[in-house]
């Protein structure tokens, strides 16, 4: 990070010191452009789910179906996180995203999408998020230093309500040019920017030893974090 920098430039910085690491820009430029295409795909999902089925239930049971494996699955993720690559798990799970992306997107383009086979693919990208997220918080202890953390998550949290706004928007207008099966293409397609950030990154990642026994590393897990009283 050599170099003299603008004045502005200077004053960002040392408003948002996260953006001083150069890992740290590559994903959370990546990380918007990802964001916003999940969003763009929910909404569409519900959108076609309504538009099938005619259903309010339908639409909340496949939102349940997305949700419930990060719901119970992210404990048994977090034993995974500590015994391997946090950027090689983020390699797997953003790719697995993008290709069932892309597959539903398809799908729906050749017509022959019913709503059973929405709710599959909506499982299945929940249980892809349900090793993703625990992976990606974890890894801003590899691209910022600690007493930039805040910093970080807080930069973060603002991206993610930005997606939130600017995702939904984008899904009004690729629905109505592209299509729904469009609309999922392009967030397959926006997973390239993760993947392309995670390899271009200059990382000294350390695998630590862990429990070889998972259930106990839950158990020990859920007890820290009872007894812990900020956390509980």
């Amino acid at each position: 990070e050599s170099g003299e920098r603008p004045g502005w430039t200077r004053h960002f910085m040392g408003a948002f010191p996260a953006l001083k690491h150069r890992n740290y820009r590559l994903y959370a430029m990546s990380n918007v452009v990802s964001q916003v295409g999940t969003w763009l795909q929910n909404v569409a999902q519900g959108y076609m789910v309504y538009g099938i089925t005619r259903s309010a239930f339908w639409v909340g049971f496949v939102s349940a179906l997305y949700f419930i494996p990060i719901l119970f699955f992210s404990l048994f993720a977090g034993v995974l996180i500590d015994k391997y690559s946090k950027r090689r798990i983020l390699y797997i799970t953003q790719s697995s995203q993008a290709i069932l992306a892309l597959l539903l997107g398809v799908l729906v383009l050749m017509g022959s999408v019913q709503a059973v086979h929405i709710a599959v693919f909506a499982f299945l990208l929940g249980c892809a998020n349900a090793l993703d997220m625990p992976a990606r918080q974890t890894f801003m202890l590899l691209i910022v230093r600690r007493e930039d953390l805040s910093s970080a998550i807080s930069l973060n949290s603002g991206s993610f309500n930005a997606a939130r706004i600017i995702g939904p928007s984008m899904a009004g207008i690729a629905i109505a040019q592209l299509g729904i099966g469009g609309a999922f293409v392009i967030n397959g397609l926006s997973f390239i920017a993760v993947l392309f950030a995670l390899y271009s990154m200059r990382l000294n990642e350390v695998i630590h030893s862990t429990h070889p026994n998972p259930w106990r590393a839950i158990k020990e897990g859920l007890s820290a974090s009872f007894h812990h009283p900020v956390i509980r």
